[in-house]
């Protein structure tokens, strides 16, 4: 019975396996070689990498991502809570425009990024609304910083509500009794968030900064419409430059430049987890 169940298992897992073999490690084992190995076949690690962070154009792309991550990441986290905490709130005085509010905060999730583009283009096109409605020329899409502040604001409308949702189901689960005995005791509505809410949600906390890490990375497709391959500088991020080294056949750097940021993401992983085992 139990090899039968083991049998089962291996079956429904199979197609993960494969498709992760195939689409994430083999790939993943091929940008670590190319990055340590010129082209032919010498192992060049420190030559590769010198080249590397001697680029301007990835030095450019290291700091506005790592911007984007810092000032959008941080922001979405702290939105997306306040208005978590709001909607719990509002869910015991008018529990039916509570769930009205649960829907609509999914609706920017399910719409396609052509047509989150279209609503950015009517907004901050040369001709768009916002110097119709100020009477000025600018064109915000492709002026820098602006076109900085556009990503973020697209970044946050995107993802959002689905951080909200995360965040209302964790407060939702923590005892009620644990809140009126904090309201006993006198706490105010600051020392609850940070003495009982913050503690109680960690792993949510760190399920919600993971993922906005991941969504970060997932906007070039509104980046790519938006401004192309070559946006100004102020919007230039890892992808842009990956995907412009991959167009000219640099293997070399845009791996260089993937393990870069796989380090990147491995070391602020590896901070929360410790961050969570000691609060745990």
């Amino acid at each position: 019975m139990k090899k039968k169940q083991a049998a089962f298992g291996i079956m429904f897992m199979l197609p993960g396996l494969i498709g992760f073999l195939a689409f994430v490690l083999v790939p993943l084992l091929y940008a670590l070689y190319y990055s340590a190995f010129d082209y032919g076949g010498k192992f060049a690690i420190v030559s590769n990498f010198r080249s590397l962070f001697a680029s301007h154009a990835f030095l450019v792309a290291f700091r506005n991502t790592g911007l984007y991550l810092l000032i959008g990441g941080g922001l979405i986290i702290i939105i997306s809570l306040t208005l978590a905490l709001g909607l719990f709130r509002l869910t015991k005085t008018h529990f039916k425009i509570a769930s009205f509010a649960r829907v609509s905060f999914l609706i920017p999730i399910v719409i396609p990024a052509g047509v989150s583009v279209m609503f950015a283009e009517i907004l901050f096109a040369g001709r768009g609304s916002l110097n119709a409605a100020f009477g000025t020329e600018t064109d915000w899409l492709h002026t820098s910083p602006y076109t900085f502040w556009i990503m973020v604001l697209l970044y946050l409308w995107k993802n959002f509500g689905y951080f909200v949702i995360i965040f209302f189901i964790a407060v939702a689960g923590i005892d009620s009794e644990v809140f009126d005995a904090a309201k006993c005791d006198g706490a105010g509505s600051v020392r609850t968030l940070f003495s009982i809410i913050l503690p109680q949600i960690i792993p949510s906390l760190f399920f919600v900064f993971i993922m906005s890490i991941i969504g970060v990375f997932k906007m070039n497709r509104e980046s790519f419409l938006l401004f192309g391959n070559y946006p100004n500088e102020s919007a230039y991020m890892f992808q842009n430059f990956i995907k412009n080294n991959l167009d000219n056949f640099e293997f070399s750097r845009a791996a260089g430049a993937a393990t870069v940021f796989l380090l990147f993401f491995s070391v602020l992983v590896f901070i929360m987890i410790r961050l969570s085992e000691r609060d745990n």
